[in-house]
This record gives C-alpha cells, sequence and structure tokens, in this order.
C-alpha cells in the first residue's frame, strides 16, 4: 500500500525511484480508504536524511500510511533549511490538541471494543446475549427479521450484515461501527418466499444477466487477443491518454 508525501518533499522522488508506492494528498482524497496517520516528531539535526529513512521504513507496510512532520514549536534548527522546515513541518504547538484527541478516541475504542469482545465471549460460553449485556449494564434487543440488503433498511449496522448472514443460529458475531463496536446473535433463519418481493427478484435477474454478459464479454476479448496475438504499446497509450 502507498504512502502519501508530498510531491515537492525530497523523499517522495527517493522512495518512487526505490520502487515504494508514493501518493499526493490530492490523490489520497479521492480515495474511500481510511489511511493510518503517522506524525514523525523529527529532532534529529539531519532533518532531510531522516525523513528519508522513516518514509522508506513506513512505505513498506502492507497499510496506506498518511505521513506527517512535526517540528518543536520554539526551536530553529541550524542544519535545514527553514523554508523546508516551513514548507513540510507542523509546529507541534499546533497538533498537540488533535493528538490529545486522537489518544482519547483510540483509549475509548480500545474500552469498548474489549467489552465488546467480553459480551461475546460470554455468549459463545454459554449465555444468551440478553443474560450478557444486562451482567455488563448494556441494552440488548431483539430485532424483526431483515434482509441482508442493507438499503430495504436493516435494523442493524450494516458493518454487522456481512459476518451476520454467514453465521448460524444461535451464533453471535461483533463489528466496529462508528463510533464503537456492537454484538448480535442470530436468533432465528427464516426462509425467503421469492414471491413476496417481486421487485428484488427482478433486481436480482437484471444483476445476473448483467454478470453472465460481462463474463461472456471477457472471454470473447480473451479469445480474440489470443487468435490476433494483440500487444498494448504502454508508452504510446500513455502518451495517448496523457497518464
Amino acid at each position: 500500500m502507498p504512502i502519501t508525501l508530498p510531491a515537492t518533499l525530497p523523499a517522495f522522488d527517493v522512495l518512487k525511484n526505490e520502487g515504494v508506492m508514493v501518493m499526493t494528498p490530492d490523490r489520497a482524497a479521492q480515495q474511500d480508504i481510511r489511511p493510518l496517520r503517522i506524525g514523525l516528531l523529527n529532532l534529529m539535526p539531519k532533518k532531510i536524511q531522516t525523513e528519508n529513512q522513516f518514509a522508506r521504513l513506513i512505505g513498506a507496510t502492507p497499510l496506506q500510511i498518511d505521513f506527517h512532520l512535526i517540528r518543536m514549536s520554539e526551536h530553529q534548527t541550524r542544519n535545514t533549511a527553514a523554508e523546508h522546515m516551513e514548507t513540510f513541518y507542523r509546529p507541534f504547538a499546533e497538533v498537540e490538541q488533535e493528538l490529545r484527541r486522537a489518544v482519547i478516541a483510540d483509549a475509548r475504542r480500545r474500552f469498548t471494543e474489549t467489552r465488546a469482545a467480553g459480551l461475546l465471549a460470554a455468549q459463545r460460553g454459554g449465555k444468551t446475549l440478553a443474560e450478557a449485556a444486562q451482567e455488563l449494564g448494556l441494552i440488548s434487543s431483539r430485532t424483526a427479521p431483515f434482509g441482508r440488503d442493507p438499503a430495504q433498511g436493516s435494523p442493524v449496522p450494516p458493518e454487522l450484515l456481512p459476518p451476520l448472514f454467514e453465521a448460524k443460529r444461535g451464533e453471535a458475531t461483533m463489528a466496529e461501527i462508528r463510533g464503537g463496536f456492537a454484538v448480535a446473535s442470530v436468533a432465528e433463519i427464516l426462509r425467503l418466499d421469492p414471491m413476496t418481493d417481486p421487485l428484488g427478484m427482478g433486481r436480482v435477474r437484471v444483476e445476473i444477466e448483467q454478470a453472465v454478459g460481462d463474463d461472456l464479454e471477457q472471454q470473447f476479448q480473451a479469445a480474440l487477443r489470443v487468435r490476433a496475438n494483440v500487444r498494448i504499446n504502454e508508452r504510446l497509450l500513455d502518451q495517448v491518454t496523457g497518464r
């Protein structure tokens, strides 16, 4: 996964030439991925070399990283140009409150995850979900039947739907949702009568027809390439498309 760096930061070209995936903040903002944000409080005298070393190390991870450079608010470096520090670094005083909020949010997340895991373990240990929740001072409720499509107004968070529909009757599961974690147990599995949802059947039919059509088109294209011995000039394609 890539690491996000300003395009004018020296480490950007260094890592790119080494084959590390790097991207600009503008491009990263267009992706629907929540990156891991890492701030480097750089106290070393050779700032740029340190930036390169840490960016190289972090860029080798399988996560998408949003990399930020931080400096002490009142300290003036003597070994790195002031313009570089002003352009790429944020003073610690500017990010201190943001850092405190992040630490508190992480502690809250860990607390809720621990409680959810305890609730799940108690249910798997033989207690009902209602009993386990009551012991922890939590409130549980039973929902009306629902389908796997979140667009149909499911009463449970959408993050819970995939694991719930993989679980068997009586099994419990948990998932991280916005603002915490949720635990749910499958109370009953109802057989769906297709005739009660003609619109849903129509959507499924259209999706299947589209999938079959796409598969046939891909197979036809692959057969044409093999028969015609097609070759793609990547350099010319880049010039034509402006990539």
